[in-house]
C-alpha cells in the first residue's frame, strides 16, 4: 500500500470515528419523549432525566412544544418547574404526586388548560400564577396542598368540581369579576385584589332608602347600571330602593364588569290599626328599618316618641305615620277610654222574696275605680239602707280594688230598682289595671238590710 492510499484511509478512519462519536454523544433533547402533533407541533409524554429543576424548552428538534401530556411528569421528584408560553395545555395527573414540587413558574402567556388532577397531591408546592390566557382548570387539579399562594389576573377560566380540595389557600390575588373568585371567596384566608372591588357583592337596602356603593382601586371612570329600574335605580354609586325584589347593580370600567346583587326590602308597619286604652301604651315597628322617623296627626288623643311607642291621652282618633326614607306608613289608632261593661243584670231578674244587687260597668277615674250598678228590692218592704256590705274588684284572681260602706243608703220601694255608683279612692285601691284588657268581676259580702219599719231582717246581698 502506498503512502498516498495510507494517508486517504487515515482519513477516512478518522471521519468514521468522528461521526460515530457524534451519535454517541447524547443530546439536550433526550431528555424528554414526545409526541408529534398534526399541526407540527409536540407533546412532551415523558421525563428522562432526574433533575430537581426542570426548564421545559419551547422547541426540541426543531418543533414548538405546544403540550404536556397525561402523567408525563407523574412521580417525579422536580422540584420546581418551568413552562414556556409556548405550551398550550397541560394534561391530566402530568405532575400528580410530584411531592417535592415546590415552585410551578409559567414563562409568559398562552397556557389555555389545566387537566384534572395536574398538580394533585403535590403537598409542598408554595407558589403559582397562573396565566391570564387560560381557559379551563379540570377537576382536582390543584387539590391535596398543604399551603398554596396562588395568583389569576384573567377574567373567564372555567374552573371544574373540587379544584382545590384538600387544599389550604394561604393567600389568592385575583380580579374580583373573575370566575375563580366564586371558587376562593370563602375559603381563602386572605384575598388580595388586582383592581377595582368591593367590600360586600351582596347588599340590601330598604324601599324609599338609598345606599351608596364604594368601587375600591378605581383607576378609571365607571359606568353605572341596574338589571331592575323598577326594583332600584343608581347614579353614581347611589341606589335607590323603589320596590321589593333583587336588581343586579354593575360597575364597568375600560376592563371589568363587576356585578354587585342589591336586595330591596319592602318595609311594612307593625300594625296598620290599632285600639289602646287611654293612659296606656303600644309599641309600633317598621320591618327592615334601620332609621324610622315618627309622628302623630293629633297630639293630644295620642303622642308617639322616636323608639314607636304610641300612648293614649284622651278618648278619639290619631294616625301615626312612621317615615323611612321618602317611603311613609302609617297606622290608625283609636284611643278608648279605660272602662268596660260588665255582664249584663236584668232588672227584672229578682225573687220577691229578698233583694240583690247588681254591677253593669266600671271604669278607671282620677283617683281610682268607679263602680256602677243598681239595688233590686224583692222584698214586700221599702229598703232604707244596707249595712256592713264589702265590696271587691277583681281582675281574675287579683284585687284591683276593696271597699267596706257602713251604711249603704237605698230609699228603694218594695218591686223596685235603684241605681249606685261606687268610689274607690285611696288605699281602696289595690292596683290599677288596663281595663279593657283585663278579666273583671265585682262580688259583694257581708250586709244586712234596714226597712222603713223599725224591725231588721239580715238578708244575704246576692249578685
Amino acid at each position: 500500500m502506498n503512502r498516498r492510499m495510507k494517508k486517504n484511509n487515515l482519513f477516512l478512519l478518522t471521519v468514521l470515528l468522528l461521526i460515530g462519536t457524534a451519535f454517541m454523544i447524547p443530546k439536550a433533547d433526550s431528555t424528554y419523549t414526545y409526541n408529534s402533533n398534526a399541526d407540527g407541533t409536540i407533546t412532551i409524554t415523558g421525563y428522562q432525566l432526574n433533575e430537581e429543576t426542570v426548564q421545559i424548552p419551547e422547541t426540541i428538534d426543531g418543533k414548538t412544544v405546544s403540550g404536556i401530556a397525561d402523567k408525563a411528569f407523574q412521580y417525579k421528584d422536580v422540584k420546581s418547574v418551568t413552562i414556556p408560553a409556548s405550551v398550550k395545555s397541560i394534561g391530566n395527573q402530568a405532575f400528580q404526586y410530584c411531592a417535592k414540587l415546590t415552585t410551578v413558574t409559567f414563562a409568559g402567556e398562552g397556557l389555555t388548560a389545566i387537566g384534572k388532577d395536574a398538580f394533585a397531591k403535590c403537598g409542598a408546592l408554595t407558589t403559582v400564577a397562573l396565566p391570564a390566557t387560560l381557559a379551563s382548570v379540570g377537576d382536582g387539579a390543584f387539590s391535596g396542598i398543604k399551603s398554596l399562594t396562588l395568583s389569576y389576573t384573567g377574567l373567564t377560566a372555567e374552573f371544574g368540581k373540587d379544584v382545590f380540595k384538600d387544599t389550604t389557600l394561604k393567600e389568592v390575588t385575583l380580579k374580583q369579576s373573575s370566575t375563580l373568585y366564586a371558587y376562593v371567596e370563602k375559603t381563602a384566608k386572605k384575598l388580595t385584589y388586582a383592581g377595582p372591588y368591593f367590600e360586600n357583592l351582596e347588599q340590601k337596602v330598604n324601599v324609599g332608602n338609598t345606599l351608596t356603593l364604594e368601587l375600591k382601586n378605581a383607576t378609571e371612570p365607571v359606568v353605572w347600571s341596574s338589571s331592575k329600574e323598577i326594583v332600584a335605580t343608581v347614579e353614581n354609586g347611589v341606589v335607590t330602593g323603589v320596590k321589593a325584589g333583587t336588581a343586579k347593580i354593575t360597575a364597568a370600567t375600560s376592563g371589568e364588569r363587576l356585578v354587585v346583587t342589591v336586595t330591596v326590602n319592602n318595609l311594612k308597619i307593625s300594625s296598620k290599626k290599632a285600639t289602646i286604652t287611654v293612659g296606656y301604651s303600644t309599641t309600633l315597628t317598621v320591618q327592615n328599618a334601620s332609621a324610622v322617623t315618627w309622628s302623630s296627626s293629633n297630639k293630644k288623643v295620642a303622642t308617639v316618641n322616636k323608639k314607636g311607642k304610641v300612648t293614649g291621652k284622651k278618648t278619639g282618633k290619631a294616625t301615626i305615620t312612621a317615615k323611612v326614607g321618602n317611603a311613609s306608613y302609617k297606622c290608625s289608632v283609636t284611643v278608648k277610654a279605660n272602662s268596660i261593661k260588665l255582664p249584663s243584670y236584668s232588672k227584672n231578674a229578682y225573687h220577691y222574696s229578698g233583694g240583690a244587687m247588681g254591677f253593669s260597668s266600671i271604669k278607671k277615674t282620677a283617683k281610682g275605680y268607679q263602680v256602677k250598678g243598681h239595688f233590686i228590692n224583692g222584698t214586700s218592704n221599702k229598703v232604707q239602707y244596707i249595712k256592713n256590705i264589702v265590696i271587691t274588684v277583681k281582675d281574675g284572681k287579683k284585687v284591683l280594688a276593696k271597699k267596706y260602706i257602713g251604711t249603704l243608703k237605698l230609699n228603694t220601694p218594695s218591686h223596685r230598682t235603684k241605681a249606685i255608683t261606687i268610689n274607690f279612692t285611696g288605699s281602696q285601691v289595690k292596683k290599677k289595671v288596663d281595663l279593657r284588657n283585663a278579666v273583671v268581676t265585682v262580688t259583694t259580702s257581708g250586709g244586712r238590710y234596714y226597712y222603713e219599719t223599725t224591725r231588721t231582717i239580715e238578708v244575704p246581698v246576692n249578685q
